[in-house]
């Protein structure tokens, strides 16, 4: 890559964003050759897989981006045992040279675009969450959506840039061997001779071990022995392999030997240090406090809870259990010098966008489990396998089923044969009207099996909808949410005080239940306390009726 010419082109290019795909394909995955149209950018962010363009044959994984060309062929497959998940974003290219000149798509196709084709980043989990930006608002309808995505993608271009800026600052040798190190990181299991590293740095090997410890603080074969250490302490906590399973996956052939190397760096054996450290948990995401909380477990740290409603940077419904608990910084940046200085022995993360791409930076302080569940319960399933406690998350979700049972009884008089129940949550300016996927959905529409509107699917997680559409929805009761933001406050005066408001048949009924927007959460002790309050307000409208009917 020229940065003079970097440096020189970009700030005077301007982008128009055509589409986006974002594409998760299955093991032993094929993408026929086909003809590339138009200039198009393609970011792997999960899986490996091989990827063809013209007669370059590239090995793409999550770390590199690819700049294909117009009128370039392309092919891709991936492994058999190596799912992918890839976002592609055809664009336009403008460059405007002067307040007078710019240059068209015919002088587009001329020109060379700035990136090469393949570009190495360190900066992957800042483009996954412009990725997903421009996600949301490829899915959204409003007039200025289009310049929106425009400029997460100009921004997306920008944040490439400046990140080959200061690779390219960091000095040839440098940059060099930090690309070294992150091939290290991507295959410390396999067998890894100094010489060919060095080859791969463009340095002899004594040059090569002397720069190496200039960057990284340490001899390469340490470096590589703390990768493979690192990642052994995770399966032995996170896993149920055997030893020697164990050994081999992190380069190890030798399972004695490996054992010899692990006590050497960590102080035990491979056998003390799985009973003793899966004690002192950190959450990288607060809901999975939840979880551990609803398990009987403290975690020792956790991110922030920034909402409105919080106490002391705690969630309301678990502040008081979480007292003493270290905050770590913030959901999407969490501070490692907080999380290091809690000493946890077991790390928590979610694997969607939120902490994607980013695994690595936690994996060097401790065992790091990344997942996800669309469902709460089998979530908190997984959680409890992990840390040992699968009786406890039984007897939890036993007494749980009670609790809902029960709900379902006081509600059952409330509700005539065939009433639905609509979720609305207005969040800054939407107005969302949510399935049973997840959240307070799964909540109403599976644990209380309340009856939804035919406009929505179960699988649903939400539809954003208009004032238009939602008028359509003749559901005989209504639980209302909103955010904590003055966008939200604006819009729910603006619903309450329209006309068409106030001809749906929940509300002439008085069958609107308000809800505070916490509740719309994704965890077992916030869905109990929700079926609390469910019930709570659907019956107390019911008494005051009553009461009502009674007086008269």
């Amino acid at each position: 890559m020229n940065m003079d010419d970097l440096l020189n082109r970009l700030p005077h290019m301007y982008v128009r964003l055509a589409k986006m795909f974002h594409v998760k394909e299955i093991n032993d995955w094929q993408l026929k050759p086909r003809l590339v149209h138009r200039l198009t950018m393609c970011c792997p962010v999960a899986g490996k897989a091989l990827l063809h363009i013209n007669k370059m044959t590239y090995h793409a994984e999550p770390g590199k981006v690819y700049f294909i060309k117009p009128g370039t062929m392309v092919a891709a497959e991936g492994s058999a045992d190596s799912q992918a998940e890839y976002y592609l974003l055809p664009f336009a290219m403008q460059e405007v040279r002067n307040d007078h000149e710019a240059l068209g798509d015919a002088d587009q196709e001329e020109q060379a675009f700035p990136f090469q084709e393949e570009v190495m980043i360190q900066c992957l989990p800042q483009i996954i969450h412009l990725l997903e930006q421009i996600k949301q608002w490829h899915q959204k309808k409003k007039r200025l959506a289009t310049m929106r995505k425009n400029i997460l993608f100009q921004e997306v271009l920008w944040t490439i840039a400046e990140d080959q800026l200061q690779s390219f600052y960091l000095g040839r040798t440098e940059y060099s061997v930090t690309q070294v190190m992150h091939y290290m990181k991507q295959h410390y299991m396999e067998e890894l001779k100094m010489n060919a590293l060095a080859q791969m740095a463009g340095l002899s090997t004594s040059n090569f071990s002397r720069e190496f410890k200039k960057v990284a603080g340490q001899r390469p074969i340490d470096y590589l022995t703390k990768l493979r250490i690192n990642r052994a302490k995770e399966l032995l906590v996170l896993s149920n392999h055997r030893l020697k399973t164990i050994a081999k996956s992190v380069g190890y052939q030798d399972e004695l030997y490996f054992s010899r190397v692990f006590k050497k760096i960590v102080g035990v054996t491979p056998t003390v240090y799985v009973h003793k450290h899966r004690t002192k948990i950190a959450t990288l995401n607060v809901s999975f406090s939840d979880y551990l909380l609803a398990l009987g477990v403290k975690p020792v740290a956790t991110t922030a809870y920034d909402k409105p409603d919080n106490i002391n940077g705690y969630p309301p419904h678990i502040a008081e259990q979480l007292k003493g608990t270290k905050i770590v910084g913030a959901l999407y940046t969490p501070s490692k010098t907080a999380i290091v200085k809690a000493e946890p022995d077991l790390i928590l993360t979610d694997n969607r966008r939120i902490h994607r791409g980013c695994t690595d930076r936690y994996t060097e302080i401790a065992p790091t489990a990344s997942f996800w569940d669309d469902d709460w319960k089998r979530l908190l399933k997984r959680i409890a396998m992990l840390i040992g406690k699968e009786e406890e998350a039984r007897s939890w979700l036993a007494d749980y089923e009670q609790q809902a049972a029960a709900a379902r009884r006081k509600l059952h008089p409330i509700l005539a044969a065939g009433e639905s129940v609509l979720l609305i949550r207005i969040i800054q300016e939407e107005i969302r009207v949510y399935g049973g996927k997840r959240q307070l959905g799964a909540v109403l529409y599976k644990d209380l099996g309340l009856a939804m509107p035919n406009e929505i699917s179960p699988e649903d997680h939400f539809i954003t909808v208009n004032s238009d559409e939602l008028a359509h929805y003749q559901a005989a009761h209504i639980i209302l949410l909103a955010g904590q933001d003055k966008a939200a406050e604006r819009k729910l005066t603006e619903l309450r005080q329209s006309n068409w408001w106030r001809e749906l048949p929940a509300v002439k009924q008085a069958q609107v239940y308000e809800l505070e927007d916490r509740f719309n959460s994704h965890a077992p002790l916030v869905n109990s306390e929700a079926l609390d309050q469910i019930v709570e307000r659907m019956t107390a409208i019911k008494r005051i009726d009553d009461k009502f009917v009674h007086d008269i």
